[in-house]
């Protein structure tokens, strides 16, 4: 089998490459329970290949053969000979669902127990912080957030809560679909998606006020919905901050309090480093990071066919563990950018 990255590569959705960073000293204090995690996720992966090779080489002719049957049952002794491509692009289509629900669970059990060791022990280096590799996300809150028209449907992945600096923090993935609602029905293919690292914070700088600040990029749809469902004002642009966000708040005064609460110089590196959603409401800081693929995300898993290599799989959770960092520490500056 060719590896998922390379595939990705080829059509341009492989995850950033770069040097190789330093294993975090935190994952360095973990290294012997995680050396044995590795060795026993090894032996895991080997058996799963192991057992989906004999499985393939039992099940996948057997369906090949499946299909040939079927195919004369129907059209006679002379079509396979009078219908060969056609008989070929069966085969070879049965065959790939085959595999399909042959690797699934094999696949799913291998995943799932990658992510629960590789979630704990970033959990463990943030200091405190709990770790649920598949919350059930209400979407009754996302839809109380000032962002989105009708939210039909949320997935959250990777939950972390815990404190820092003081503060009540969730940081989790979300994937969200959202369309208008009165179209549901007739236009169903317009729903659209984000796929976001969201960094919630129990706290609003503004006090009781409520704004949003979006970089330009984001779904018309989105700016309709702050405007037309949550009732925010599209109000003056941040002075110096034209190209990196459009404002949206009750009134002016809340934009002026956003300017003396917020120094640009501290809005303009958050922009820079990454294409943010910024919302204040209800007494809540919400941040989101909108991910470029669904694929390649923080503390994703290897594919199963993919040999585990300890200092990668180091490296790779010391990258993502410091760019979470990164993130949540420029949201918390937002609160305190003394």
């Amino acid at each position: 089998m060719r590896r998922i990255a390379s595939i990705g590569a080829s059509i341009g959705i492989a995850r950033k490459g770069g040097p190789a960073r330093a294993t975090d000293i935190r994952l360095r204090q973990q290294s012997t329970e995680l050396d044995h995690a590795v060795v026993e996720l090894e032996k895991l992966r080997r058996n799963i290949c192991d057992g989906l090779d004999r499985r393939a080489r039992l099940v996948l002719p057997l369906v090949a053969l499946a299909v040939l049957f079927i195919f004369i049952a129907l059209f006679g002794w002379s079509a396979p000979f009078l219908e060969f491509p056609r008989l070929l692009v069966l085969s070879a289509i049965s065959i790939l669902v085959a595999w399909l629900f042959v690797q699934y669970r094999p696949a799913r059990v291998y995943r799932q127990t990658t992510r629960a060791i590789i979630g704990r022990s970033a959990a463990i280096a943030l200091r405190g912080f709990t770790y649920e590799p598949d919350p059930v996300i209400s979407k009754d809150k996302i839809r109380h957030w000032p962002l989105f028209p009708h939210v039909s449907a949320v997935q959250g992945a990777d939950l972390f809560k815990g404190q820092r600096a003081g503060q009540e923090v969730t940081l989790c993935r979300l994937n969200i679909n959202y369309h208008y609602k009165a179209q549901q029905r007739r236009d169903s293919h317009r729903k659209s998606n984000l796929h976001a690292i969201c960094i919630k914070l129990n706290i609003n700088p503004l006090g009781d006020a409520t704004a949003v600040l979006l970089p330009n990029m984001v779904d018309i749809r989105i700016h309709k919905a702050i405007k037309g469902k949550h009732g925010l004002c599209a109000v003056a642009p941040i002075a110096g901050l034209e190209q990196q966000f459009l404002a949206f708040a009750e009134s002016d005064d809340t934009l002026k309090r956003i300017e003396r609460q917020f120094p640009q110089k501290l809005l303009l590196e958050l922009a820079q480093r990454d294409r943010v959603i910024l919302a204040f409401h209800e007494g809540q800081t919400i941040a989101l990071f909108p991910l470029e693929s669904d694929i390649f995300v923080p503390f994703a898993p290897l594919a199963y066919w993919q040999p585990i290599d300890p200092k990668e799989i180091m490296s790779r959770m010391s990258d993502d563990l410091a760019q979470m960092e990164n993130r949540l520490n420029m949201v918390l500056s937002l609160h305190d950018p003394q």
